[in-house]
């Protein structure tokens, strides 16, 4: 199970081996500086998607670590049809369930 927050924390979670203590076994900050927005499973749950406050999303392997990141658009362009990738906040993300 995977949990962000405002504190900029992403959190891992296995809650069939967890002991009295009920901490994450993996805990960090994707993009620091950056509130974790939305988290989504790919659908063979072999990756994740982690969307943060800034213009940027993460995807991650299974067990935390890097796989991707996004392209940063430029946000001082006039014309916004010559930049690649997000100039705002993303706010939330989903895989395609047909795609691989």
């Amino acid at each position: 199970m995977l949990s962000g927050s405002l504190d900029y924390q992403l959190k891992m979670w296995d809650f069939l081996s967890m002991n009295q203590n009920l901490r994450p076994f993996k805990d960090f900050k994707p993009f620091d500086g950056y509130p974790v927005n939305a988290l989504s499973w790919s659908p063979q749950a072999d990756f994740f998607l982690c969307c943060v406050q800034g213009n940027q999303a993460k995807v991650l392997q299974a067990d935390g670590t890097k796989k991707q990141t996004t392209i940063r658009g430029d946000m001082y362009l006039h014309d916004m049809n010559n930049t690649k990738g997000h100039v705002a906040t993303i706010h939330d993300g989903k895989w395609n369930p047909k795609s691989d």
